[in-house]
């Protein structure tokens, strides 16, 4: 042993707590529950940071779904984008700091940066045990593809709209969450739709 080398080891503990961060809890509905896969893109002023949810970081290792954004003295977040698993898009803001927010894929119905065509759309009744409305005030830009997706990502039924107010039949399917999305040129909405049956 070398006394000489131990006896010098100095031990330093940081006791600060200074600086702001922010953390997310996401959740996906439609590809695997634990969102592995999914990419967060924070935005603040002309900073941006990029973290991913990793199923695991190294061998025999499990990875959380919390991210944690250290923000040091940023004090304001314009927005943050969600790329899920699913291939859907999502941005959110008003987005408080110094704590953790609990983020369900389908919170948010902004898919598309350009969202002034599919903001017109109105979805009803959700949830539903027989059929819902899909109705689009927006008549520039018809036809509208529709698809509905379950929880698994799996195609159930593809449509096209070409009236402003469309009718689905749901009576057949399963109880459980359902993913519409509806798309128009590059732009698509998203909704999470829940089928209740007897």
């Amino acid at each position: 042993m070398f006394p000489e080398i131990l006896n010098s080891v100095n031990y330093y503990q940081n006791n600060s707590n200074q600086g702001n961060w922010v953390g997310f809890k996401l959740t996906a509905t439609v590809s695997n529950r634990d969102a592995f896969g999914a990419k967060v893109h924070l935005h603040s002023g002309d900073r941006t940071f990029l973290k991913e949810v990793r199923d695991s970081d190294s061998h025999a290792s499990q990875s959380s779904s919390n991210l944690h954004f250290g923000l040091g003295e940023i004090q304001e977040i314009d927005s943050i984008i969600i790329y899920w698993p699913s291939g859907h898009k999502e941005v959110f803001q008003d987005i408080n700091i110094n704590k953790y927010i609990n983020i369900q894929e389908g919170m948010s119905t902004i898919i598309n940066e350009n969202v002034q065509i599919l903001s017109q759309v109105r979805i009803y009744p959700n949830p539903s045990s027989t059929f819902i409305y899909i109705e689009i005030n927006n008549t520039n830009h018809p036809p509208y593809l529709i698809r509905l997706l379950d929880i698994k990502g799996m195609l159930i039924l593809e449509n096209e709209i070409y009236h402003t107010k469309q009718k689905i039949e749901m009576g057949a399917f399963d109880s459980g969450l359902y993913r519409l999305v509806i798309y128009s040129g590059s732009k698509t909405i998203s909704k999470t739709i829940s089928i209740i049956n007897p």
